[in-house]
């Protein structure tokens, strides 16, 4: 941290001062703390998800195959919910770095494929 003498507008001077930094494990801590937050959050919403889906095909006048393909939607989010309840953040991380490890040409493939879905649904903006 280093001390320095400025010229304010008026023309008097001030000691600026840094502010210490933030050490990276309070940094760490906090993403950590938001990570943790936001999986809290989408497990509720996935299951808020999975109860309007059966609400609202069973409400409507749907047939038995829509019925039943609702309900496996609804099934997959609640099977997301529940998982993301379960486990925390360092946890999944832990597997998915197992997976990546176990096969990493199908991980390197299903980056590269979101990476394309990504690009085409945010293109790069054209400045002329």
């Amino acid at each position: 941290m280093s001390d320095e003498t400025v010229q304010t507008p008026n023309g008097t001077e001030a000691v600026e001062v840094e502010a210490p930094a933030k050490p990276k494990a309070d940094l760490g801590r906090q993403a950590l703390k938001v990570a943790e937050q936001a999986r809290q959050q989408s497990a509720k919403g996935l299951q808020s998800a999975a109860d309007k889906v059966r609400k609202e095909v069973r409400e409507g006048d749907a047939d038995e195959e829509a019925i039943r393909r609702a309900d496996q939607l609804a099934d997959n989010l609640e099977k997301t919910a529940l998982y993301l309840k379960e486990n925390t953040v360092p946890e999944m991380g832990e597997q998915f770095e197992a997976r990546v490890k176990q096969d990493p040409y199908k991980a390197l493939i299903i980056a590269l494929v979101v990476g394309l879905v990504i690009g085409f649904l945010f293109p790069k903006p054209k400045f002329r």
